[in-house]
């Protein structure tokens, strides 16, 4: 399955160090799996996502923001793509954590359309 969001990420890869302040986003946590988006706004409109993933079966993941794989104009958009990607490039997610990541992409699509 293709990221329906994929269109918000822009490919312009710049070499850049791991921006030193970002914001955490709690998707999912609960006991040995959580899931967690660090933000970044590292140049103006610019917006960057990196990631803490814990999975339930012990494996885990992580990435600083950096602009070292592109881009996104918004912070909204940011959490869109990220969040996009992670349901559909075959993460092994619970079914509860697949379903607080479709609620945060709900409630990101509705701050979108106002």
């Amino acid at each position: 399955m293709k990221n329906p969001y994929s269109n918000l990420l822009v490919r312009d890869f710049t070499t850049t160090t791991a921006p030193v302040n970002y914001t955490i986003i709690d998707i999912y946590k609960y006991d040995d799996e959580w899931l967690q988006l660090l933000v970044a706004n590292p140049a103006q409109g610019k917006w960057t996502i990196g990631y803490r993933l814990y999975f339930a079966d012990g494996r885990q993941a992580s990435r600083l923001p950096t602009l070292e794989y592109g881009y996104c104009r918004t912070k909204t958009d940011a959490v869109l793509y990220f969040t996009g990607q992670l349901l559909t490039n075959g993460s092994p997610l619970s079914d509860n954590a697949r379903e607080a990541a479709h609620a945060l992409l709900n409630k990101y699509r509705q701050q979108s359309l106002f």
